[in-house]
């Protein structure tokens, strides 16, 4: 049962025509179509109850006293868009009624045609329609609103973005400009220190070779005062040719290397250990080591890799037998390599300390050495575009780490 009844206004100047529609809306009346109806005789009249609203369905004759025609659905649409208009003609027209629907009519009904039931169910239809049509109408609106505001959501989003894409463009090219400027840094810096190293060769080795000379010519000849300065002299001297020695092969990493090829890292690990035959046996130093891989290289560095590696190993060994391991794994397109010892530790506060060139953390009375064996690790690892690393604890041996390309062809 419907709520409350259909409000139905009736346009209509004929009292005949008038008295036929209360008869059928009478005749059609049922729990499902309860209807009133209001009636005016003329345009005006019927503009006036439009006014007070509440009106759910307009029938609507277009030849009435004050109005005529398709002007008539005009007047009435533009007053109430809202509400269904069925148009009920005398005429047979079709021209009149195709220009009706398509200016908005719900329907055009031809008076001597109609009957109760067609009435009752295009009045329910276009009240149907006409809600239909609003929710669409809605439904639009609201999905323009949302087009609208994500329009404008995306034009600011692009905006953001090209300004963020200007403001990466700029950090790239002062980046590259950075970049640019430290490889030119770092050119000059080698050259230098190359040029400085070789030109100071000359002069230091006079002075060397001069206080050696009167080291050898006058000792025990002078006081007790000349033989302690005449041996300072000369182990300065021998300290100063080891610093320009060590800032030269430094230097020469990067000036002097050479390209990379494949290059077994076991051969050459075994090179390392002939180079340090020596020192291994007089420490006793027990060396072990893992299937090594083939990597992308300069051969000759990696040598100098591992036997500064070693060669630390070996030195910083605590009360036991030193015992030293190697290996590598497999990770992504390169290799890990470690080598492991058992030896004094670092505390890991000197982790960044120890890759500086010339930084010691014992004395000389300790451990021989002026800092440069790590520093030259990193930098030969670095030029291969690996990293090193390591894990240590004081009294706990140590680990270091680097990563080498695969030297497999086609990776």
């Amino acid at each position: 049962m419907a709520d409350k009844p259909i409000n139905i206004l009736l346009i209509e100047d004929s009292l005949t025509a008038t008295m036929h529609v209360k008869k059928m809306l009478a005749e059609a009346e049922s729990d499902q179509f309860d209807t009133e109806l209001e009636c005016a005789n003329r345009l005006s009249a019927g503009q006036e109850l439009i006014t007070q609203g509440g009106i759910d369905v307009i029938l609507l004759d277009l030849s009435l006293p004050d109005s005529d025609g398709v002007d008539t659905f005009s007047q009435v649409l533009s007053q109430a868009p809202e509400v269904p208009v069925v148009v009920m003609s005398s005429l047979e027209d079709e021209t009149l009624a195709t220009t009706a629907v398509q200016q908005g009519a719900q329907d055009y009904l031809l008076k001597g045609q109609v009957n109760s039931n067609l009435l009752k169910r295009c009045i329910l239809y276009s009240i149907e329609r006409k809600h239909a049509e609003r929710e669409l109408q809605k439904a639009h609106d609201e999905l323009e609103k949302r087009v609208q505001e994500r329009t404008a959501e995306l034009a600011i989003t692009n905006e953001n973005l090209q300004t963020e894409l200007t403001e990466r463009k700029r950090i790239e090219e002062e980046l590259k400009k950075a970049v640019a400027e430290l490889e030119r840094s770092n050119t000059e810096l080698e050259q230098f220190a190359y040029v400085a190293s070789h030109d100071l060769q000359e002069p230091l080795r006079m002075v060397a070779s001069y206080t050696q000379l009167l080291q050898k010519r006058y000792r025990d000849k002078l006081d007790a005062d000349a033989d302690d300065f005449i041996t300072y002299a000369v182990d300065g001297a021998k300290r100063m040719q080891n610093l320009i020695n060590s800032l030269l092969s430094y230097s020469r990493v990067g000036t002097r290397g050479k390209p990379f090829e494949p290059t077994e890292s076991e051969s050459v690990f075994e090179q390392a250990l002939a180079n340090l035959k020596l020192t291994i046996d007089e420490s006793g130093a027990d060396v072990t080591h893992d299937p090594l891989p083939r990597v992308k290289a300069d051969e000759t560095q990696l040598i100098q890799l591992f036997q500064n590696l070693l060669s630390n190993a070996v030195k910083f060994h605590g009360e036991e037998q030193p015992r030293i391991h190697v290996s590598a794994k497999q990770n992504s397109n390169e290799y890990i390599f470690s080598v492991s010892d058992n030896g004094i530790g670092i505390d890991p506060k000197h982790f960044d300390r120890i890759f500086v060139i010339f930084q010691r953390l014992h004395g000389r009375e300790e451990y021989s050495g002026i800092g440069i064996g790590l520093p030259v690790c990193k930098r030969i690892v670095e030029r291969h575009g690996g990293r090193i690393w390591l894990e240590s604890q004081p009294g706990e041996g140590c680990t270091f780490y680097f990563t080498m390309l695969k030297g497999d062809e086609g990776n």
